[in-house]
């Protein structure tokens, strides 16, 4: 079983779409935590239309926390279903809230998650956008993925490149979270996704862009905005299965092999 922490660096690559779309292809159950301090719950008002209150959540988690009772029963208490092997817990209900928290928050909420994990249930973290020196960063490091998703843009590319910049690049600076997951081993544990651009002549190969920023390469998501609106809005999918789902299912399929080729960490009692 694995944790996987999805962000970005810039932009709105389609970050939550992509992780609810993953979810949905997944071959284990799942349970998403939206995790993103700069942003509200995208999975409330879009994948579930708005049809579940937004009462439950990381607000109520750092609660938990204050009085010491965040655990594994805790985090299931703030989740709900958002489909038939998946469950969210939503994020911040008040932006203010998010961004005055005690960061020791993310090193326990981590740590219950990786009670969840333990049980068979892969986690999704929908982290939104990384900061320099990110105060989430036991969640960064723990996860058995760093999953970057950037848009196939020069833009995109050189909104993520400080953060992952490789000291043989020709710089003597290394990136600070590639520099974070190197000191524990975890280099190579920082893997990208790469969303393709509309406009044609716009967008760079993904294998180039996965050279270029050093990363491992899962996979790239089409520009396919009906088959996108099945996750983000819950759309009607059609009689056929869009590009863009079954470029998911490539991607879910390359996460296997990662998992499998990276040794496994210590077993959390469960």
């Amino acid at each position: 079983m694995a944790v996987v922490l999805f962000a970005s660096a810039g932009g709105a690559p389609g970050v939550t779409t992509a992780v609810v779309g993953l979810a949905s292809e997944w071959n284990r159950p799942v349970l998403i935590v939206e995790a993103d301090t700069a942003s509200t719950s995208q999975i409330l008002p879009g994948a579930l239309r708005g049809q579940v209150p937004h009462i439950t959540g990381l607000t109520e988690l750092t609660v938990a926390d204050y009085y010491g009772r965040l655990d594994e029963g805790a985090v299931w208490d703030q989740a709900v279903q958002l489909g038939e092997n998946a469950h969210v817990v939503p994020g911040f209900t008040s932006l203010r809230a998010a961004r005055s928290i005690d960061p020791r928050f993310w090193r326990t909420l981590v740590d219950a998650l990786r009670v969840v994990e333990a049980r068979g249930i892969d986690v999704f973290i929908d982290a939104g956008r990384i900061t320099v020196d990110d105060e989430r960063i036991d969640m960064l490091r723990e996860a058995e993925s760093v999953t970057l998703v950037v848009e196939a843009t020069l833009p995109g590319v050189a909104a993520l490149h400080p953060h992952v910049q490789r000291s043989d690049a020709g710089s003597a600076q290394v990136g600070w979270l590639r520099e974070s997951m190197e000191q524990i081993g975890h280099g190579e544990w920082m893997d990208l996704l790469v969303v393709d651009h509309p406009v044609v002549g716009a967008a760079y190969p993904a294998s180039q862009i996965a050279q270029i920023l050093g990363l491992h390469l899962v996979g790239s998501l089409p520009s396919d905005p009906r088959g996108a609106a099945q996750f983000t809005f819950h759309a009607e999918p059609g009689r056929r299965r869009t590009r863009y789902a079954r470029a998911l299912q490539t991607v879910r399929t390359a996460y296997d092999e990662t998992f499998a080729q990276r040794a496994p960490r210590e077993e959390v009692p469960a």
